[in-house]
């Protein structure tokens, strides 16, 4: 059935406003299985394969409704330009009153599972950070309530020998969306919004280790006076990114490094 292939590209690429692309895609009508090999989502996102099973009484009257979900190697890569842009999504395309905007899309898949998993962001200078082997699912609890748990072999600098270790990051959505993201002992990061499609993401960020190490996982474009490399350094900082113009502000900022402190 092309229509489910077309169906699929569409509606990716109208909620991401990115160009989307399917390499293998086959369809099971007797067991309702759909796999996808090869999507890419602009330039930000890669998946290795995609396996679904959907209602087929529901594909036949050309409706999509989503029973399970299990994804394999998604790669999220955000880059950085030497301009100050970034290569994330535009956000939903605008919709028209015909057509295949009008076909359904309905998710009632209790649980979604990832495995082999990475994100990660490159910054123009060649500066490289990274979770690697991300696994975990995300659990329906209700409608409206969604409950997400994964783990991650390694968290740290790609193109320098700077690794903080395994990483952890549990979500939940209900309206609101709160992720903490957690890397051993060192380091606790908080990134919450409002709403999904509101832009606007505030975060807090704590960790404690080595003022080496903490420098050293700085990209070149954040410029800290600090001329000391040794010690221990704390961090307590607090900040907003805005995704309509892709600019981030920080709200307050403090390091402690021995008897120094910055604000």
């Amino acid at each position: 059935m092309d229509f489910i292939r077309r169906f699929v590209e569409q509606k990716i690429s109208r909620a991401t406003g990115a160009e989307v692309r399917l390499g293998k895609f086959s369809f099971s009508p007797l067991a309702g299985a759909v796999e996808i090999q090869d999507l890419s989502v602009g330039t930000f996102l890669t998946v290795r394969k995609i396996e679904a099973k959907i209602a087929v009484a529901r594909a036949l009257k050309q409706e999509i409704v989503v029973r399970s979900l299990a994804i394999e190697g998604p790669i999220v890569t955000i880059r950085r330009n030497s301009d100050g842009s970034l290569n994330l999504p535009l956000g939903p395309a605008r919709q028209n009153a015909s057509g295949d905007e009008n076909k359904s899309w309905e998710f009632e898949a209790h649980k979604v599972l990832l495995v082999g998993g990475r994100i990660a962001f490159h910054d123009a200078s060649g500066y490289q950070i990274s979770l690697e082997n991300l696994t975990g699912a995300v659990e329906m609890k209700s409608p409206n309530e969604a409950e997400a748990v994964f783990a991650a072999d390694s968290l740290g600098r790609r193109d320098k020998p700077v690794e903080l270790g395994e990483a952890r990051l549990i979500g939940k959505l209900a309206g609101a969306l709160n992720l903490t993201l957690t890397a051993g002992s060192i380091l606790d990061l908080n990134v919450r919004t409002a709403a999904l499609d509101c832009g606007r993401w505030d975060g807090e960020i704590k960790f404690s280790m080595a003022l080496a190490t903490l420098l050293a996982l700085l990209p070149p474009v954040v410029r800290v006076p600090i001329t000391m490399a040794s010690g221990e350094a704390r961090l307590v900082a607090a900040g907003s990114f805005d995704r309509g113009n892709a600019t981030f502000s920080m709200q307050s900022f403090e390091l402690r490094a021995g008897p120094v402190t910055m604000r």
